[in-house]
């Protein structure tokens, strides 16, 4: 019983260390998403254009737009 315990929390110890990783690639694939969806809206393409490119929610790229602009201005 009690190894059967011990196994079970040792993979659910592998199952959440798993999980930051995916989280992390997550984060990290979405910063290049950002980045190309910026670069594509400055040459020219609207938001709700990028926002089909990339399958996420057009409001979302405004989002990054107005976020870019202000950062741009300071």
């Amino acid at each position: 019983m009690a190894d059967s315990v011990n196994r079970l929390r040792a993979d659910l110890v592998d199952l959440a260390a798993q999980r930051a990783e995916i989280r992390e690639a997550d984060r990290t694939n979405l910063q290049a998403i950002r980045a190309a969806a910026l670069r594509t809206m400055a040459a020219g393409l609207g938001p709700a254009q990028v926002a089909e490119l990339c399958g996420i929610n057009a409001s979302t790229v405004k989002r990054w737009r107005s976020e870019a602009r202000a950062a741009a201005r300071q």
